[in-house]
């Protein structure tokens, strides 16, 4: 005779295993997500920050004097009006 609680239990339990492996993965595949979005990302943002950190300037800048240059810029490239252009044809 065929015992039918045996055969039963046997694909219980191999649909278990099926759905055990399948959550593991569906687990790993969160945690990883998790992992990059709050700990890789942030730890990429922090080095390019050191990176550019170590580029910029460490002296500081008066800013007064940098003002004062702008200024001076400013009136040196700006349009002068012709009628103050002396003619060198006249």
């Amino acid at each position: 005779m065929i015992n039918f609680k045996n055969i039963a239990l046997t694909k219980i339990m191999q649909k278990l295993y099926s759905l055990i492996i399948i959550l593991g993965i569906f687990v790993f595949c969160l945690m990883s997500i998790f992992l990059y979005y709050n700990f890789y990302s942030i730890a990429s943002k922090i080095k390019k920050i050191l990176i550019l950190q170590e580029e910029v300037a460490n002296e500081v800048v008066d800013i007064d004097k940098f003002n004062e240059i702008i200024e001076k810029l400013d009136k040196k490239t700006t349009l002068r009006e012709l009628k103050d252009i002396n003619n060198p044809f006249e």
